[in-house]
Order: structure tokens, then C-alpha cells, then sequence
């Protein structure tokens, strides 16, 4: 990530990699003050790393220099001389580390700010398996079925990072929900004159609270446990389509931002318990806060949901899934409204890009539609949540219910 990219991540490059073939190397430099990289993970004490920048090849017959877009070099960017110290180590020559500031969450996690002033690489060190330069200083391409620059790869290698951020999120939220109806078992109310009280977990609105909770991030689990498995499947024979591409981007802004409203919701019911460090409801739950701008922000994962079905690369009312959908009384519920959305776009035409909250409700429209439709066709729902033998289908309404109930809400909420 750049500073002058934000939340386009790596889809936003502005370092160069200018390749001398008289020299053999390539010259790494950061040239616009926005082109600083940001929030580098071990950044501060990595003595290796793996450089996205701008490939510059030489013109042909003394041309204009061609740009042949964003690739990834491996290089040492600091040396430690002693390898036992917990000193940061001392940067290369054409190397800048700073540190970011403090921040509220992950303090054992060092992020960096890094910059390049013609920072030499060798040849060797551009990792050349879909593209590189030959023996000749001759650009050369071996780029898998379907992308057509090295761009359309690196951008495809997103898909396993927002997975793991997704599954984190829903996964944590679901440990604190855990944590915080183990509590609401032993917290005894008011007894008045009884010899015991009721116990917290007995009161309708948090019993029926945590139980909506549960089912809804099951719903959303089983999709991204699905996805992850094609995903599995597309890395080992180098194809990803289209409507992987898209159930990765919805996995991310769904998994992440209802796992951040799943805390919201506990700390609202756990009243002045969530105070409390115990809780787990406190700094340290900001954590899901910060996988939703992530390996891509997730409003950029609406809009990339949004712009390929604009472009074409999937389909805008896919037939089997409308069918689907018109079996079930939620599946209805929400096509009416991507329907009555989808149609307001064509209307307004280039205006709608300027609908952010219409843009909003058709992303997450579709969502829906997908995430319910795969928790319908699922056999034994998310693994590893208590469901391993099978979920019925009269469970699974239930399941539906309480998605719908807590996470179908349109317009669809900033916050989400």
C-alpha cells in the first residue's frame, strides 16, 4: 500500500522499477512524495521484503520508455549486524524506514512507513514466474488463462488474503459472543425475595439476541468456508473466474463489516459489562475494525462488484440463482429490492455513480442473494461450528430468519 493509494491498496502504484540493461539492474525509487509505501507489517524490523513497483522497460530504438505496470521484487532492505539484538536493523543504501504512529489496536504488530531513493536490485531480484526480463533484456510473459498484464495476476492473489480476513472477523466476533454468553450463564438478576435469581442468558432479548447472532454469522461462515474451498481449488489450476473474483470481494466487505457490527451488537447487550477488560469488547476488539480496510477497502469491494457486472464479466440477473431465490419468501424479499435498485441505475445512467447509497444497496442486494442461496444449497453448513452433522431445511429457515433479522437492512447502513 502507497500513501497516495489508500484504500486501492496495491491496484494503486506509484514507485518505479526502472530497468538498465547495461547494468543489469533495476533501479527502485519512490518518485512522488505520495508514492511512500504505508502500513508495512514488520516493516520496522524486516530485513527482507517483497517490493510492489512500476516496471520501466527501455523503448524500443531509443522510444519513450514502456510501462509495463505493477510487479513484485524481492530484495534485502536492511542488514542487523548483530542477529540477537532486538535493535531495529540498519537500512540499505537508498532505503528510508520510518515508524507510524501509535495505534489503538495490534501494538505488537510494527507497521512502517518505507521509501526508495534509487535503491539498486538486480535482475534476479523481479520473481519473473508470470513475467520477467531474459538474458537478453528482453521482457518476456507467461501469464495463466484469463489476465492479460501482471496486474490482473497480483490482483487475483488477493483472493486467500481476504479470506483469512473474513473468516478472522466472523471468527472473532463469534469467540467474544461465546465469551459474553458464558458470562450471561452465571450473572444472576435480581432475586427479590426468591433464594436464587434468573440468570441473565434466560432474558428474552438476550437469549433471542445472541441466538440471531449465532445463526446469522453461521450464514455468512458457510459462504466464505464454500468460497475458500473453490478458491483452494482455482490457486492449484491457475484459473480464476469471474464469480470467484466476486465471492472473494463479498466474502471480505460482508465477513468483515457484520463481524464489526456482531461486536456492536454484544457491547450494546452486555450493558456495563462490556466496561469491562474481561468482556473482551474493549481496545482490543477494534480489531475487526481494521480488516475492513484491509487487503482493499470494502467500499472498493462494492464497487468492484458493481463494475463487473457493468463490464460484463458477470452476469447482471444470473438465471439460476433468480430461480432460486424466487423459492424462498427471503430470497423474494430481497431480489424485489435488488430488482426495484438495479432498475433505478438504468434509469439515472451515469447519474447512478453518483448514487453512493443506491450503489450500496445493489452490492450488498446481491450479496445477500448469493449468501442465502449457498446456505440453502449447503449439506452440512460452516465446519468447525458445532454443525458437522447437517443442518435441516426447517433449521435452516430458522438460520435465514435470523440473518435476515439482523444483517438484511435497506438503505443498507453506512456503517456496514
Amino acid at each position: 500500500t502507497e500513501c497516495g493509494a489508500g484504500v486501492m491498496s496495491g491496484a494503486g502504484v506509484e514507485t518505479e522499477a526502472v530497468y538498465d540493461p547495461q547494468r543489469d539492474c533495476f533501479t527502485i525509487h519512490s518518485a512522488t512524495p505520495t508514492a511512500r509505501k504505508t502500513w508495512i507489517s514488520q516493516g520496522g524490523y524486516a530485513e527482507y521484503a517483497v517490493i510492489l513497483a512500476n516496471l520501466i522497460m527501455p523503448g524500443k530504438d531509443g522510444g519513450e520508455p514502456e510501462k509495463k505496470g505493477p510487479h513484485i521484487f524481492w530484495s534485502r532492505i536492511a542488514t542487523r549486524e548483530d542477529v540477537s539484538s532486538l535493535e531495529r536493523p540498519v537500512p540499505e543504501k537508498g532505503v528510508t524506514v520510518d515508524m507510524l504512529p501509535t495505534k489503538t489496536s495490534l501494538p505488537g504488530l510494527d507497521n512502517a512507513y518505507i521509501s526508495f531513493d534509487h535503491f539498486e536490485v538486480p535482475r534476479a531480484a523481479l520473481l519473473s514466474r508470470f513475467s520477467g526480463v531474459d538474458d537478453n533484456g528482453a521482457y518476456v510473459t507467461n501469464f495463466p488463462a484469463g489476465a492479460k498484464r501482471m496486474l490482473d495476476v497480483l490482483l487475483s492473489r488477493l483472493l486467500t488474503g481476504r479470506i483469512c480476513l473474513s473468516e478472522f472477523t466472523t471468527g472473532y466476533a463469534q469467540m467474544l459472543l461465546r465469551r459474553q454468553w458464558e458470562y450471561a450463564g452465571t450473572r444472576e438478576l435480581w432475586r427479590g425475595r426468591k433464594p436464587e435469581g434468573p440468570k441473565m442468558n434466560t432474558m428474552p432479548l438476550i437469549e433471542g439476541g445472541m441466538t440471531d447472532l449465532v445463526r446469522g454469522l453461521h450464514v455468512v461462515q458457510t459462504f466464505i468456508a464454500q468460497t475458500r474451498e473453490v478458491v483452494g481449488q482455482a490457486i492449484k489450476g491457475d484459473v480464476f473466474p469471474n464469480e470467484l473474483v466476486e465471492a472473494t470481494c463479498i466474502c471480505k466487505f460482508v465477513g468483515t463489516s457484520l463481524g464489526v457490527d456482531a461486536v456492536s451488537m454484544l457491547r450494546k447487550m452486555m450493558g456495563s459489562h462490556a466496561l469491562f477488560a474481561k468482556s473482551g469488547l474493549g481496545a482490543p476488539a477494534f480489531v475487526c475494525n481494521a480488516t475492513c480496510s484491509a487487503e482493499g477497502d470494502n467500499t472498493i469491494m462494492e464497487l468492484k462488484i458493481l463494475s463487473d457486472m457493468i463490464r460484463g464479466r458477470t452476469a447482471k440477473f444470473p438465471s439460476g440463482l433468480v430461480a432460486r431465490s424466487m423459492g424462498r419468501a427471503a430470497g423474494r424479499r430481497v431480489l424485489a429490492i435488488y430488482t426495484a435498485r438495479f432498475a433505478k441505475a438504468i434509469v439515472l445512467g451515469k447519474g447512478a455513480m453518483k448514487d453512493g447509497q443506491l450503489l450500496k444497496d445493489i452490492a450488498w442486494a446481491r450479496a445477500h442473494l448469493l449468501i442465502m442461496d449457498a446456505f440453502w444449497s449447503s449439506k452440512t453448513g460452516a465446519t468447525g461450528h458445532g454443525t458437522e452433522g447437517g443442518v435441516s431445511e426447517r433449521a435452516k429457515a430458522d438460520f435465514i430468519a435470523s440473518y435476515e433479522r439482523l444483517f438484511i437492512k435497506f438503505p443498507t447502513p453506512i456503517c456496514f
